[in-house]
């Protein structure tokens, strides 16, 4: 019966469509073959866009129309001619894929190479010295001067707040791709390296959404050194206590929790330093509905920069390995913030994000929860984190089949 409701519901053009005096007829899905091309968009049953028109119809195209029970489409006229081999990198689709996206950013590099004349020999060793530093060198290396500057920190030496802006606005400009993305949440380095890494992730993950935000550029800078230093005030806290590999006692705990206190008065001691960065960093810890600390305020009191710093700084925290437990998948941990959106994050900021970390993956691929590989080959923008996936040839619609679920994005 549940079937029945999914056929009542498809968008089905009942009328012969005319262009130019040509009539533009309907096929059953049923009856149709590789080779047509679609004259007129196919949405799914809850009104997201499937395919747009223009787009040419392969095998793999037959089996999405039928995993979303699409009854009949509208094609052009003439006869489909049988592809021998069905492309895998162009697509017709209004979204571009991964490579797609990534071989467009990268054509204007492509291009000055193309032109530029061999160099000599002598000038080989300066032309690797001047080697475009990648984004994951430019993270690591963000990294180690954050460790040695929250070390100083803990020795009493005051933040250098101007140097922290200029090295994170070397990470944060640039396009925003889904490799960079992925590379905030490496797992090869020491445990007791996790605050650095995770500070400067969160900063980085923070500048995305306050990118995706459209948010002023000034604040952009602002938003990531919260991001920052949201965790500074971890330097005042006992290591003992901050790596701690077995479960805290409930008064080292409740020291533990201090830790934005001390972050907020380090922070306001800075000249300068805005007003937000130093709310979000005593802040991030606070709740919508109230049940956060240290001060236990709900949502009209929580800053701005706070509400995007305590999004990141969770979905970082889960799909991250610690001593006593296993990183989760990027896509279980952005339901867990869908869910988490209704009474404890700022909804806006909860779907902005998803939005945003989801807009990369059609063409990623993904490691399902059984172990099998495939490739997601749909995403229906009202369920971005259960897209359609392709293994061996098979679709798999996760947003049918909510026990299955991606355990990891390979890239």
């Amino acid at each position: 019966m549940w079937k029945d409701c999914f056929s009542y519901c498809t968008v089905r053009i009942r009328k012969w469509t005319e262009r130019k005096g040509d009539v533009m007829p309907q096929v059953l899905v049923a009856h149709l073959k590789p080779g047509y091309t679609l004259s007129a968009d196919v949405v799914t049953p809850l009104g997201g866009l499937l395919f747009e028109k223009g787009r040419k119809i392969y095998e793999r195209e037959i089996e999405i129309l039928k995993a979303f029970f699409v009854e009949e489409v509208t094609v052009e006229e003439q006869q489909p001619q049988q592809p021998k081999v069905k492309p895998e990198s162009k697509s017709t689709t209004a979204s571009p894929s991964r490579e797609e996206m990534e071989k467009a950013l990268l054509e204007p590099v492509d291009q000055m190479e193309k032109k530029s004349p061999p160099l000599p020999k002598d000038d080989v060793p300066k032309a690797k010295m001047n080697a475009p530093v990648t984004f994951e060198q430019r993270f690591r290396e963000t990294v180690q001067w954050f460790k040695t500057m929250f070390l100083s920190v803990r020795d009493g030496q005051p933040i250098p707040i101007k140097e922290l802006q200029e090295k994170l606005a070397e990470l944060i400009r640039g396009p925003l791709e889904l490799s960079n993305i992925m590379n905030t949440l490496k797992q090869n380095y020491p445990i007791e390296d996790y605050t650095y890494f995770h500070s400067i992730s969160v900063s980085y993950l923070s500048s995305c959404i306050a990118r995706w935000s459209r948010v002023a550029e000034a604040e952009i800078m602002s938003i990531a050194l919260t991001g920052a230093l949201h965790d500074i005030g971890k330097s005042k806290i006992d290591p003992s206590i901050l790596y701690k590999p077995e479960k805290l006692t409930i008064l080292e705990m409740k020291e533990l929790r201090k830790y934005p206190v001390y972050g907020y008065h380090l922070v306001k001691a800075i000249p300068a330093v805005l007003e937000g960065v130093t709310l979000g960093v005593l802040q991030h810890q606070e709740r919508e509905d109230g049940s956060g600390y240290p001060l236990a305020i709900q949502s009209q009191s929580i800053h701005l920069y706070a509400k995007i710093v305590a999004i990141t700084d969770i979905f970082h925290a889960m799909c991250s390995s610690k001593s006593y437990k296993s990183g989760f998948s990027p896509y279980v941990v952005l339901e867990q913030l869908i869910s988490d959106s209704f009474g404890k994050l700022d909804p806006g900021f909860v779907r902005t994000f998803v939005d945003g970390m989801t807009q990369f993956s059609l063409g990623t691929n993904v490691e399902l929860h059984d172990g099998s590989v495939g490739k997601i080959v749909f995403v229906d923008p009202s369920q971005p984190t259960r897209p359609m996936v392709e293994v061996n040839g098979k679709i798999i619609n996760l947003s049918l089949n909510r026990n299955i679920y991606i355990k990891a994005v390979l890239i």
